[in-house]
């Protein structure tokens, strides 16, 4: 699957009939017109079987000519396969079965499929003719003379054109079989059956779009096909459905784009709980917690009342801009709101409280919990991990298996995090072995908690083995290496990680920016900082926070440009984008001379107390080493 190239997949649209204004019918349109515009190994998979259009077209005898078409076509692949004798179809005697190259359950489970053809209730025919049509098309070890065999020795009595019939007309609706592939996780699949059911003429419904764009989000540099997608569905007017229209916005938000999300958001005719929701979330995860806030703010002035999943993303929020005034307001709106009771909520109020050192807190919350999951019990083991006990995470943790006994990728990732200092390098190397013996060491999120532990742990070794082993990794998995590099010294080296995935044309966001210009903070690589802070623009990373405050950082390192950063600090205030602590700290550590204080210093600390950061301890350190060093 990794073979085929992604780029490019959507096909031109099929000729339209000039006398109905439609697709044209399969009696209108010889084999080769009616046959897919695209073609690859993978597509000829996925044409062993090839979906109908029942649910899709209002016209009976193109339905019927459809069908009948591409039953002639599955009749004349049978007989070739076997022959026919005396006008009958005849098996070789010889021919092995090859589902003997499929796992015994699934053999098992074709032959009670195949069975179940032949039932004489006509819904119990299409349920099982769809189980089969998925795994046919699922599992490329069931070959299709395979399954012809199989029909042939357990239906003896019964008419094969018919069943095989029924298999292909019922069985592989459109949209029933590229839901199915995105269940399973075969994205790429999805993708080519949808370039086939173009090649047919078959409109797209709004559950399908939806179904396909999960695929694109879940595939690497479909941003231009999902563009493409975008146009589809405004041709045909399917944007006012609420399922395409969240679909998009996740989309949006996943190919960091939150601001082509906003334009698609402001173009809806009304705003609904999912779809508020569904922009907050995609804010929140490029990294704009106080746009959020603002949504919310908005959401709230509009009365629209938000759910459990509108709190969670604002209490996320809360957790990003280390705000604990703020989120001990949104705590009073969760009691209000009645939504203290979710789990979801509950989970996230915990990890809030954890960020904010409140442990005690977390636990009461915790410990309040009638019902938990398991991202109840990672939540507040992130908690003890995140403020350092880890002896009490490791017992929380133990309770865990005794108790509630899932452990899952999260809750090693957060027993890992604590684990990369020398004393407790052991106690990650058990973990490690238990996610091995677990079956987790496979999982990306277990694998990129490992990296950054043997990094900070000062094995860079152990870490680049595991990288470079690793034929998947993700967008995390880079920047958790360029970190690693930075936080090691190796400044050089977590560039190079930079400029390959760059070259790779892989998913970048604001981590790899912020990363790679911590990179640049060494005196010896000003010209390369200079480079990636044209890439932040190029990328419209420059009205990030976390950017604009590494921004800051490099530029302060500069021999101490305290003019370049105090630009930078004035750029973020220009742009609407507030400035927090860091950027203020970097901005008072870039001063070192009398001038650079009475110019920018003294001003500075005005700032600071009018916009109340004076009461931030780090703020007052900085403040102190500022005078000094420039007294």
């Amino acid at each position: 699957m990794e073979s085929v190239t992604q780029a490019c997949l959507l096909p031109v649209a099929p000729a339209v009939s000039q006398a109905g204004g439609g697709a044209q019918t399969p009696s209108t349109r010889t084999p080769e017109q009616m046959a897919p515009q695209f073609q690859t190994p993978t597509a000829q998979l996925v044409g062993v079987v090839q979906p109908g259009i029942v649910a899709q077209t209002g016209d009976r005898a193109a339905m019927s000519a459809d069908a009948l078409w591409r039953l002639d076509r599955f009749t004349k692949l049978f007989t070739t396969t076997y022959g026919v004798v005396d006008g009958q179809l005849k098996l070789e005697a010889e021919k092995d079965d090859e589902l003997n190259n499929c796992a015994p359950g699934l053999g098992y489970a074709v032959q009670r499929l195949i069975r179940g053809l032949s039932s004489s209730r006509e819904c119990a025919r299409q349920g099982f003719a769809l189980g089969l049509a998925i795994l046919v098309s699922a599992f490329p070890c069931i070959k299709l003379d395979a399954l012809s065999k199989l029909t042939v020795d357990l239906l003896e009595d019964q008419d094969k054109d018919c069943l095989f019939g029924c298999l292909f007309t019922y069985g592989a609706s459109w949209n029933n079989m590229i839901s199915g592939y995105v269940r399973m996780g075969l994205y790429l699949y999805a993708v080519i059956l949808f370039v086939e059911m173009w090649g047919f003429g078959i409109q797209p419904n709004g559950y399908f779009v939806a179904s396909l764009l999960t695929a694109f989000s879940r595939l690497e540099n479909m941003v231009l096909e999902g563009f493409q997608i975008h146009g589809l569905v405004m041709k045909y007017g399917l944007l006012n459905d609420v399922f395409v229209e969240t679909s998009f916005l996740h989309f949006y938000g996943v190919y960091g784009l939150p601001c082509s999300a906003k334009a698609l958001f402001e173009e809806m005719p009304e705003g609904n709980v999912v779809t508020w929701t569904s922009l907050m979330v995609a804010y929140s995860d490029n990294g704009y917690p106080e746009v959020v806030i603002d949504l919310y703010r908005r959401m709230g002035h509009d009365e629209v009342s938000g759910n459990e999943n509108t709190c969670t993303a604002v209490i996320s929020s809360c957790i990003a801009l280390d705000d604990d005034f703020l989120g001990h307001q949104m705590l009073g709106q969760v009691v209000k709101s009645g939504f203290q009771d979710h789990v979801s909520v509950s989970n996230s109020l915990i990890s809030m409280f954890g960020s904010f050192g409140c442990i005690e807190d977390a636990s009461y919350i915790f410990e309040a919990m009638i019902d938990r999951d398991t991202i109840s019990w990672n939540s507040i083991i992130s908690a003890l991990a995140y403020n350092q006990l880890y002896k009490k995470a490791f017992n929380s943790f133990s309770e865990m298996r005794h108790v509630h006994d899932d452990v899952n990728s999260t809750t090693l990732s957060a027993l890992l995090s604590i684990c990369g200092t020398i004393d407790c390098l052991n106690l990650g190397r058990g973990v490690h072995s238990l996610s091995l013996k677990s079956g987790w060491d496979s999982n990306i999120c277990v694998c990129n908690t490992l990296l950054s532990m043997y990094l900070e742990a000062s094995r860079p070794k152990d870490a680049e083995s595991l990288f470079f082993a690793r034929a998947a990794k993700d967008v995390i998995s880079w920047n958790s290496m360029m970190a690693g590099y930075v936080l090691t010294g190796k400044y050089f080296k977590a560039l190079e990680v930079f400029a390959e995935l760059l070259h790779l044309q892989r998913t970048v966001n604001y981590v790899t920016f912020a990363s790679a210009l911590a990179a640049c903070s060494d005196g010896q690589l000003l010209d390369e900082g200079k480079t990636v802070h044209a890439l932040v623009i190029v990328h419209g990373f420059h009205n990030n926070l976390i950017v604009g405050n590494a921004l800051v950082t490099m530029n302060g390192k500069y021999n101490k440009d305290t003019l370049e950063a105090v630009r930078n600090f004035k750029s973020m205030r220009e742009e609407e984008n507030p400035p927090n602590y860091i950027t203020l700290i970097n901005v008072l550590g870039s001063c070192s001379t009398e001038t650079d204080l009475l110019n920018y210093g003294k001003p500075l600390h005005g700032h600071i107390i009018l916009t109340g950061f004076e009461t931030n301890e780090c703020v007052r350190n900085s403040l102190i080493t500022m005078y000094a060093d420039c007294c």
